[in-house]
């Protein structure tokens, strides 16, 4: 969850699980087609991966809010 000062109000930012795991092991020589998976906890390779991959993304969506207002992005708190 992100906030953009001076608008109000929060972002949420949402990638399912499912992508995040099939990235990682396509980024290590896998196929990227994992079976499904059971709910756990993210490896510490996969929460680096959506920290990127997040991060990413809201600074473009910042970049883009610039032309009609400076924002400012700043993580509220990850979930």
């Amino acid at each position: 969850i992100y906030g953009f000062r001076p608008l109000k109000g929060p972002i949420l930012v949402s990638i399912q699980p499912a992508m995040i795991s099939r990235l990682v092991d396509a980024f290590y020589g896998g196929t990227g087609m994992l079976a499904p998976l059971r709910a756990r906890e993210f490896t510490p390779t996969e929460e680096r991966l959506l920290d990127r991959l997040s991060t990413a993304f809201i600074e473009a969506l910042a970049e883009v809010w610039s032309e009609v207002v400076q924002v400012r992005a700043q993580l509220r708190s990850p979930e």
